[in-house]
């Protein structure tokens, strides 16, 4: 039984079922890729569980509680609201469900985008919510197998995949993904 249980109806409350199912897959997956990759498994499965709990169903009232918060400021606009979720999960898992782990509320910052100098479980839930079990786009499991060869190797991947997708749509693409991109592919 996870210490996080009592907060599940909570989650599903506000992201709903599907979602919560996709968070739960995605911090089982965590704890496994933590394990292979010197990451604390508790805090991977509490980043995995967490990271899209800013992702609330109805669009209008994540934007109604991310007016709240004034550091959300720049992601209150449209062109970035793909991003807003993970923003407004910091200050959620922080002021709802006590997460105080810098660490874990940097994996759920940042596990839309990535960013360059990922600490070890940044890059794991980075990893894993692309490749949870549940995730079945065409090239995924080029990327699991990454993720157990080369956790850099899958990041970079990820990144490559996202900027393309974005460009092919004229979607805005947050610089953080560039600088993750550009970082990992120097280190391969």
């Amino acid at each position: 039984m996870s210490k996080y249980e009592k907060f599940y109806s909570m989650i599903i409350q506000d992201i709903g079922q599907w979602r919560f199912e996709h968070s739960l897959r995605t911090a089982e997956c965590a704890c496994v890729l933590a394990e292979k990759w010197g990451a604390d498994p508790e805090q991977a499965f509490a980043a995995g569980i967490f990271h899209d709990c800013g992702k609330i169903q109805d669009r209008d009232e994540q934007r109604k509680e991310a007016l709240k918060y004034e550091e959300l400021s720049d992601y209150w606009g449209l062109k970035s609201f793909n991003v807003l979720h993970a923003k407004l999960g910091v200050i959620l898992a922080r002021e709802r469900y006590g997460i105080t782990n810098d660490d874990v509320l940097n994996a759920i910052s940042y596990h839309t985008t990535g960013r360059a100098g990922m600490s070890i479980l940044e890059k794991v839930i980075f990893v894993s919510d692309c490749i949870e079990l549940g995730r079945t786009f065409d090239g995924v499991e080029n990327i699991r197998a990454a993720a157990q060869q080369n956790i850099d190797e899958a990041v970079c991947l990820i990144c490559a995949r996202t900027i393309a997708q974005l460009s092919e749509k004229f979607l805005f693409i947050e610089y953080h993904t560039f600088e993750a991109y550009n970082y990992y592919l120097r280190k391969r």
